[in-house]
């Protein structure tokens, strides 16, 4: 059996590779690769076995209106998908095409979902969106899920798998009268629609520079804590929320008025620490509280954090 140090270790090494895949493609295109690789990424992207799933759910209009075909959307949190085509109980139907995915053992799910299958994709999630199409008053969404480093690909051409995928999602969205299977609400973690959060209001895009941000603090959290510190942050705290504080000081850095001399990369990398030292502090902070080293009241101000977050987070130190 695997001991903690070294899957903490793996999966430092997972993040940190996931991170700087995440850079390289902001920076670079396709015809900059290397032959091999070019390669490489069409092998990946028409090979393999693309299984299809499903998830669905009640999205107002507005929140529909903000997908357009083509579109890439990033979702730092695990999505649960089943693979029962069934007939629709909700309006909006996520139809996922994915070759990168793992079911989840009966013994780990809870018991309305002992009948199901359920898979998981993982921690970060990248999709391309290849058709959306309305019936009646039903929205099915296709998407292509893919490993960040595909995007370059994907960037460049139209891919067989995509023409594939698009010439298959034309078919009608009902593919089965039993709908036994998908009464419930299987993306807790998802704030509103795949790829989407509520800022101030107003829906936004997952950024790529935003899934930078949060690799990045689960990294300082693995140098901290430990890999299982991470599963349970990701089950007790809003990953959009820490993502919205993040945006937010990013905003307020564009909108102050500083000299041309001004270093802005530097100030975004100090925001930024600052943003990911704040939640380490959290975690730590937390310890004392739970021993009444300090009022939880005065660290909640401090912190810009509700005293039932802390109570979350005090939870999450006593396992």
């Amino acid at each position: 059996m695997q001991n903690t140090d070294n899957k903490t270790i793996n999966a430092k090494e997972i993040f940190t590779a996931e991170k700087e895949l995440f850079e390289i493609t902001q920076m670079i295109d396709y015809t900059q690769l290397e032959k091999n690789q070019q390669k490489e990424l069409k092998d990946n992207l028409n090979r393999g076995y693309y299984k299809k799933f499903i998830y669905d759910v009640n999205l107002n209009k507005d929140v529909i209106n903000n997908y357009k075909i083509h579109q890439k959307l990033y979702q730092p949190t695990e999505i649960y998908l089943t693979d029962a085509l069934t007939k629709p109980l909700k309006n909006t139907r996520y139809l996922i095409y994915s070759k990168e995915f793992q079911e989840i053992p009966k013994e780990n799910l809870a018991c309305v979902y002992q009948d199901m299958k359920i898979f998981t994709l993982g921690i970060i999630n990248c999709f391309k969106i290849i058709n959306i199409k309305t019936q009646k008053n039903m929205t099915q969404i296709t998407l292509l899920h893919y490993n960040i480093f595909e995007e370059l690909l994907l960037n460049h051409q139209k891919t067989k798998i995509e023409k594939k995928i698009e010439k298959e999602s034309e078919k009608p969205i009902e593919t089965s009268t039993d709908n036994s299977t998908n009464d419930f609400q299987l993306n807790y973690k998802i704030e509103t629609g795949i790829g989407l959060y509520v800022n101030k209001n107003k829906i936004e895009h997952y950024t790529k520079d935003q899934v930078i941000y949060i690799l990045k603090l689960y990294i300082e959290i693995l140098e901290k804590f430990n890999v299982e510190k991470i599963y349970e942050i990701l089950e007790k705290y809003n990953v959009s929320s820490l993502i919205k504080v993040y945006e937010n000081s990013i905003n307020h850095l564009k909108k102050m008025s500083v000299d041309e001399n001004t270093d802005y990369k530097q100030m975004e990398e100090n925001v930024t620490n600052a943003c990911i030292d704040t939640v380490i502090n959290t975690l730590e902070i937390s310890k004392n509280l739970e021993s009444n080293v300090y009022e939880k009241e005065d660290i909640s101000s401090i912190l810009a954090i509700s005293e039932d977050k802390l109570d979350e987070i005090i939870d999450l130190n006593k396992n």
